[in-house]
């Protein structure tokens, strides 16, 4: 299946994902757990609709807390299925007013602007890079996704960062679904329900929680920045690199990801998912040393610094943190911690007999498309795919 058969010079590494989703998995309907909160899942993802009134800071914090993110919408189907949850909760549109929108009730989103407008799902509330959807306000660029006020009437509205010395001082830098037309009563609304608004940060409203599919695997391509501790060897790799990260499925069904680059080498590693575990793939051949009379592997083991022995560690278990995606190669094996990277078998015998330079320990890939781009659905929109090159950003508020 993984016949990536290449020199060693030009080494392609292969990390094999199985993405742990089915595509033919049917929408449920809901379940109301209480009368706070209201539960629905999406192509593979799971939500929860929260009655309960917090800032979009303090509703970020608690998505968190729950193992989630406010969500992030990432086309037309999962926006529908967001909205009619929030119907199907018995959100009442008048369930509260917001003064800088239009006077009518919202529910809050995962989305926040930049000092400079630029718009970038942020679910989580963290600093770092982050896909961006949207840049400037109303008349600005489309990068992804969205559904700001007027879309449907053919011209955008929103955002337009509306500030008032009374109702929102410091602009408006967060979004939310806007529950019914706004203004209240106008003739000419700038936007329907169901459509997004920015508005001011401090507002207390319902929010929606998005956890992403079991077993909270990567679900979709994007890039990552790479960190970890090079070995001892005479020429050690980088200690960052970046690379990226596709989903894969075979002829017969079968899913796993390819993320390319290792040690800032052009490579290509899997990873396999078994009873539940992230194995890393060490058994697949992913190229050659003909120098040495080796095949080329992509493994885990120790090297004992006192003997220089190397020892394989089999079925070496990659950890996914859902919340910061980012996926963690560590751990220890005989009080030594397992590094992960090229290593050369003979081919008669299948013993390891060469380590390569891009050995690590502790290597985290941290992935920067996605808050999102761990997410179980596709971002793409009208044949466009959302930006892959993210925007960094610290804590705005």
């Amino acid at each position: 299946m993984k016949n990536l058969l290449k020199p060693i010079a030009c080494a392609t590494i292969a990390i094999m994902v199985a993405a742990g989703y089915s595509c033919d998995k049917e929408e449920n309907g809901g379940s109301n757990n209480s009368t706070t909160s209201y539960e629905f899942e999406h192509e593979g993802s799971k939500y929860t609709v929260v009655k309960k009134l917090k800032t979009w800071v303090e509703a970020a914090e608690d998505a968190v807390a729950q193992g989630g993110y406010l969500v992030e919408i990432g086309n037309q189907a999962e926006h529908d299925a967001v909205y009619k949850a929030i119907r199907d909760a018995g959100v009442s549109p008048s369930y509260t007013v917001v003064n800088d929108g239009g006077g009518v009730a919202y529910v809050w989103i995962g989305a926040m602007a930049t000092t400079d407008r630029t718009w970038v799902w942020n679910g989580v509330y963290a600093e770092g890079t982050l896909p961006t959807f949207w840049m400037g306000n109303s008349d600005g660029v489309e990068l992804g996704y969205a559904n700001w006020g007027g879309k449907s009437a053919g011209s955008y509205n929103e955002p337009d960062n509306f500030t008032d010395p009374d109702v929102s001082p410091n602009g408006q830098n967060v979004a939310a679904i806007g529950m019914a037309n706004w203004p209240q009563g106008s003739a000419s609304p700038l936007g329907i329900a169901g459509e997004w608004n920015d508005i001011a940060n401090t507002n207390k409203l319902y929010y929606v929680i998005e956890k992403d599919a079991e077993p909270g695997l990567p679900q979709t391509g994007g890039t990552y920045v790479a960190t970890g501790t090079p070995s001892f060897l005479d020429t050690p790799g980088p200690a960052t690199w970046n690379g990226t990260i596709e989903p894969q499925t075979s002829s017969t069904g079968e899913q796993w990801y390819k993320i390319t680059n290792w040690g800032g080498v052009t490579c290509t590693v899997y990873l396999d998912f078994v009873d539940g575990k992230i194995i890393l793939d060490d058994a697949t051949r992913i190229g050659t040393d003909n120098a040495q009379n080796l095949d080329v592997f992509f493994g885990a083991g120790t090297i004992d610094p006192s003997t220089n022995v190397y020892r394989g560690v089999n079925n070496f278990e990659v950890k996914y943190e859902a919340v910061t995606r980012t996926l963690v190669f560590s751990g220890t094996s005989s009080g030594l911690p397992v590094l992960a990277g090229l290593v050369g078998k003979n081919r008669s015998t299948g013993v390891i007999e060469a380590v390569y330079s891009e050995q690590y320990a502790n290597t985290k890939l941290k992935l920067t498309f996605g808050a999102s781009v761990m997410k179980s659905k596709s971002r793409t929109t009208d044949g466009k795919k959302m930006a892959t090159a993210g925007f960094s950003v610290q804590k705005e508020f």
